[in-house]
């Protein structure tokens, strides 16, 4: 069965149609939101339906967009987030650039961010 989208955010649709393969080959590099592009990545790849992203005007009084910003408002709101299920297998998510893609600069890029999540926070002396 079919599955389309409709959004108001062409970072959204531009991110999974055209920017998701780039990303993948370097390796999530400075990549906003990379974990949210990942499981909505492997969630339509394990569900091999023909898939759809149509963008819509925002605040035009299209219904579902309009229900769509109320849900996102009242999640907004919540003292507790919900939780989402993120999670992708690592086979699915390999660590890394591929080496055809990577220059000098984002290698450069990825071994600093590394290092910063790896560095745990130092402690105040006195």
């Amino acid at each position: 069965m079919p599955v389309s989208f409709m959004t108001d955010s062409l970072y959204v649709i531009n991110g999974v149609t055209k920017n998701l393969a780039c990303w993948e080959d370097t390796g999530w590099t400075r990549i906003s939101n990379q974990c949210l592009f990942k499981a909505a990545a492997y969630q339509l790849r394990i569900h091999s339906a023909a898939t759809s992203f149509t963008w819509v005007k925002g605040h035009h009084q299209n219904p579902g967009n309009d229900e769509a910003h109320k849900l996102a408002k009242r999640g907004a709101k919540k003292d507790v987030p919900d939780q989402l299920v993120l999670t992708v297998p690592p086979t699915f998510d390999p660590v890394g650039a591929k080496m055809w893609c990577l220059t000098q600069a984002l290698a450069y890029r990825a071994i600093r961010a590394r290092k910063t999540a790896e560095t745990p926070p130092q402690t105040q002396t006195q």
